[in-house]
Formats: C-alpha cells, sequence, structure tokens
C-alpha cells in the first residue's frame, strides 16, 4: 500500500513534465511564460512550512494520516478534472497564469500527501521494515513518474488520446484512490502523538532556533547559489531542444532507457559519497559545470540530428553523464546532511536541509527560463509548421525558415553560468572545505546563539585556508 501511495506522488510529477511539452507544442508561449510556469514545483522547497500542522492536527476518526492523505488526493483530483475542462481556453488565450496556479494547487497537495505518508510508514511499517520505506518511495515514485512516458509512448501515438482526457483520468484515478483508502484502510493511531496545536508552535519554535546557528546559515548560503552554474541543464534545455525539431516521443524514450541506468548510477555511487561527502561535491561541482559545454554542442547539432535520427543516442550520451554528475552532487549532500543533522530533530533538519537544496536548483531554474525569455523577444520565431518536415508520415510541403543568426541564446546562458560557476567555486572552496571539518557540536543547539560569521575563531580560519 505505501508503495501505491508513493505512486500516486509519481503521476503528478510525471504529469509537470508532459504540461511543459503540451505547453510548447501549442506555440502559444514563450520562455518567459515558462519561467512562470516553473514556480509550480516551489512547494516541495517550502513544505517545511506547513509540515509541522499535518503532524500535529487531524480528525480522530478518519485517523491521523489517513485525514490529509484522504483529503490531499480527493482534491488533487478535483484540480485534476477542473483543469482538464479549462485547460483548451486557457491554451487559446495563452494564459499561463492560471495553469501555473492550478498547478501550483497540485504540487502543494501531494506535498501534503507525501509528509502524511512519510508520517504513515513509522506506524504502518514494523520495526523490522521501517527501513524499506525508502525502497517502498523510490520505487512508487519511479513508477508514478512512468505517466509522462505513458501518455508520449503510448496514448498519443496508438490511441491519439487528448491531453485533456489523459488529465480526466488521472484525476479520476485520485479520487477513487481516496475512497479506497478511507474505506478499505486501517490505520493504528501513533499513541506517542498528540492532536493539539500545541505541537506546531513547539516545532516552529525549534525550527527558528535551528535558523541561529552560524554553521548553518553558512551551509543554506551555499545551498542556495550551489546550482548557478547548472542553469543550462532542465527545463530550459528541453525546450531549446523542442525549438530544434525534437519530438516528444524522442524525450520519452530517453527518459524511459535512463531508468534504469539512474538506479544503477545511484547504487553504485552511494559508496563513494557516503565515505566522503564533502570531497565528492567538491570534486563533482566543475564536472557538472563543464557539462554545459556538452549541452550547446548538442543544442547546435540538434536539428541536423533530427534530420540524420541520430538525436537520441546524443541525448543518452548526454543525459548519462549529467545523471552522474547530478547523482554526485545530490547523494554527497545527502550524506552530509545526514551527517550533521540532530537526531533529537532530526524530522525538522533533514526537511529543512533538503528543502533549502532543493530550492537552490529551483530558482536557478526559473531565473533561467526568464533570462532566456529576455533575449529571444526579438528573436524571429520559426513557423508552426516548420518541424513537420522531419515527421516520418510527412508527405506534404512545410515552410522554409532560417534562423537570423547561428548564435543561439542559450550560449549566452551556458557561458554565463560557466563564469558564475568558476568564481562561485573560487569563492566557496575553503568554506565548503571548512563546514566538512567542523565538529558536530556547531551543528546542534547551543545555550547562546553566535554571531553570524564564516568561521568560529581565527584557528578554525587558519586551518580551512590551508
Amino acid at each position: 500500500m505505501i508503495t501505491c501511495l508513493y505512486l500516486l506522488q509519481g503521476m503528478v510529477l510525471g504529469l509537470f513534465g508532459c504540461f511543459t511539452l503540451v505547453l510548447k507544442d501549442t506555440n502559444q508561449f514563450d520562455y518567459s511564460q515558462f519561467a512562470i510556469l516553473s514556480l509550480a514545483i516551489y512547494p516541495f522547497s517550502f513544505k517545511l512550512l506547513w509540515a509541522p500542522v499535518i503532524d500535529a492536527v487531524w480528525i480522530d476518526k478518519v485517523g491521523q494520516r489517513k485525514t490529509w492523505i484522504v483529503a490531499a488526493q480527493c482534491i488533487l483530483g478535483l484540480f485534476l478534472l477542473a483543469l482538464s475542462f479549462l485547460l483548451p481556453s486557457l491554451i487559446e488565450a495563452a494564459s499561463i497564469t492560471p495553469i501555473a496556479a492550478l498547478l501550483f494547487g497540485c504540487i502543494f497537495l501531494i506535498t501534503v500527501q507525501d509528509i502524511a505518508v512519510d508520517g504513515w510508514c513509522l506506524t504502518l511499517l514494523t520495526e523490522d521494515c521501517v527501513g524499506a520505506a525508502a525502497n517502498c518511495q523510490v520505487v512508487g515514485q519511479g513508477l508514478g513518474a512512468l505517466s509522462y512516458n505513458l501518455y508520449f509512448s503510448v496514448m498519443v501515438p496508438y490511441f491519439e488520446l487528448p491531453f485533456e482526457t489523459y488529465l480526466k483520468i488521472i484525476g479520476l484515478t485520485y479520487i477513487v484512490a481516496s475512497l479506497v483508502v478511507l474505506i478499505l484502510i486501517t490505520e493504528r493511531n501513533d499513541p506517542e502523538l498528540q492532536n493539539s496545536c500545541l505541537n506546531v508552535k513547539d516545532s516552529y519554535f525549534k525550527l527558528c532556533k535551528l535558523l541561529t546557528l552560524r554553521a548553518l546559515q553558512i551551509w543554506i548560503i551555499i545551498c542556495l547559489t550551489c546550482k548557478m552554474s547548472f542553469a543550462p541543464h532542465g527545463e530550459v534545455l528541453t525546450l531549446k531542444l523542442k525549438d530544434a525539431c525534437v519530438d516528444n516521443s524522442i524525450f520519452s524514450k530517453v527518459s524511459l532507457y535512463l531508468k534504469p541506468v539512474g538506479l544503477l548510477i545511484t547504487i553504485f555511487l552511494t559508496k563513494w559519497t557516503v565515505k566522503n561527502p564533502i570531497g565528492t561535491f567538491l570534486i563533482t561541482i566543475p564536472f557538472y559545470t563543464l557539462t554545459c559545454g556538452l549541452s550547446c554542442l548538442i543544442i547546435k547539432y540538434a536539428e541536423d540530428m533530427v534530420e540524420s535520427s541520430t538525436i537520441m543516442w546524443a541525448l543518452i550520451v548526454y543525459e548519462i553523464l549529467n545523471r552522474i554528475a547530478h547523482s554526485c552532487v545530490y547523494l554527497s549532500a545527502s550524506a552530509f546532511h545526514y551527517q550533521i543533522a540532530d537526531p533529537d530533530i532530526g524530522g525538522i533538519y533533514m526537511t529543512l536541509l533538503n528543502s533549502v537544496f532543493n530550492l537552490g536548483g529551483t530558482w536557478v531554474e526559473t531565473v533561467s527560463l526568464k533570462i532566456i525569455g529576455k533575449l529571444d523577444d526579438d528573436v524571429e520565431k520559426r513557423p508552426v509548421d516548420y518541424c513537420d518536415q522531419y515527421k516520418p508520415d510527412f508527405n506534404g510541403t512545410s515552410t522554409d525558415w532560417e534562423p537570423a543568426t547561428n548564435w543561439d541564446s542559450y550560449y549566452y546562458l551556458a557561458i554565463g553560468a560557466a563564469i558564475i560557476g568558476v568564481v562561485w567555486y573560487v569563492i566557496f572552496f575553503k568554506i565548503i572545505k571548512a563546514c566538512g571539518q567542523r565538529p558536530k557540536s556547531d551543528w546542534r543547539f547551543k545555550e547562546k546563539g553566535p554571531e553570524f560569521s564564516l568561521y568560529d575563531d581565527e584557528k578554525e580560519f587558519s586551518i580551512a585556508m590551508r
């Protein structure tokens, strides 16, 4: 059952990927509007703000966790149904804000369900099996994310299913799943938890107290800025590849083929990142930054590779290198978080660290899309039917078009990100290294909160500067 609940989480994340490609295909939205759409994923970076409420308040007759799981999934299903009816008119009007707002609500509800499911694992599973919850999460979310591949690889080519209909099917699935959980699943309440708003106040107090720790303040700054050089990756690259006539089915196939590869990469890299997380973090950041150069080459020759049917293999090679770098950065940061987190408040501490680290990537993606939108304001757009010539069943004629220049705005973004990344690395290298050398006591509550500075004393500063 736990795996099924996590599967429902993955379905929405898969749908979010679908929205980017579906909206891009309409030729109704520019990069600045996609920057607004990217705001919809932000609830994952701020879920710590409402997590204490979910842990402390519930309806007794329904259950501590079922209260929030049933409510979140049911409302989410209604949101998707509403979006399925409104989407055609919103696309016709090129109105991105209502779409982003509804998706923001969907992602918010998924974070509510995520927090409740994580807590339910502690009481639903026996002490010997609690560790399996992480495996359930990885498997469940991975299977759920196949909703992205299912639509572009099966529903569109074989059934020509409109995206609005697909949204209705997923929405009804959430509503049915909510009823199944409500009626058929019995919850065993945790006797140590009290249904009281006083617990909420205590959680927020601990959170505020955590933010006074000097070591944590420094690490938060690092987490919020360490991904600036990764700006060319993500949605910007996907949208630029769409401009180069890469078909949705290619993205779907690459994503599907790389799922087992990504799992193997994670398993292989885990033992390396756990031993020396800060060392791995420092080594991997430059490697990840260098992959920007490879992404520029792919953008430059993407249309030629589409014509020669080699684009999928080029993207697979790029994504493997990208996944290796990304996994090293993510796993090393996560391993370091486990090392420094105070076990007495582990839940709040880990959620704070992971949320901040996640936010460091989401804001960069939003800004990147906004920058490309500004750079492309005066660039002539390709004709709507230009990419038809690359479709397998194309027998007609398409509009001829040549770009005004071979220099794409994506190159400005990649060069700028690389320069910023190098400067950031030079500034923060020794600071990050010093964070890894700090004793665990620096990451724990103290009687008197110290003032903010990069180092505790001259001795620590001299160690970091070696």
